[in-house]
């Protein structure tokens, strides 16, 4: 999903108010509070966070590069790094590259930081939609009579 496409969730939450509308049976107080609900949800949290992990995904990758053009080249002469073979023939010299190492030990603890938020958004997710399921719930149970006087 990119950062332009709407959530699948979202998605299904607009159907849902849609259709509510489309029946003709939404009261303006439930649509008020999914609204508030709806614009509680994220305000941008998750997004900053994405830009946020990959702007220090640049960095790590930058330096790895950077390490790859002053280091390697000097030790290693001419890299192959599309070939599997450099890999398999330079093992030793790159498992003990501590600096490659605390790179890629950076690079976990930056995902791990971040599924740690993502599971976070999604129980907040999760209770959210209790909440509208509650409020949809609540207001499916109500039941109107409606009279029209014709003169």
């Amino acid at each position: 999903m990119t950062l332009n496409t709407p959530s699948p969730w979202l998605l299904t939450l607009k159907l849902l108010l849609f259709t509510l509308f489309e029946q003709g049976d939404l009261d303006f107080k439930l649509v008020s509070k999914a609204t508030q609900i709806i614009e509680e949800l994220d305000q941008g949290r998750l997004i900053d966070q994405l830009l946020l992990l990959n702007q220090q995904e640049r960095l790590l990758v930058a330096d790895f590069k950077q390490r790859i053009k002053n280091q390697w080249t000097q030790d290693l002469g001419i890299l192959t790094l599309k070939d599997s073979t450099f890999w398999i023939k330079n093992r030793k010299y790159i498992q003990n590259d501590h600096y490659l190492r605390h790179n890629l030990s950076e690079r976990v603890a930056l995902w791990d930081t971040f599924g740690s938020h993502l599971e976070a958004y999604q129980n907040e997710l999760t209770l959210d939609i209790a909440r509208l399921d509650r409020i949809n719930h609540g207001f499916m149970k109500e039941r109107y009579f409606i009279y029209w006087r014709y003169r």
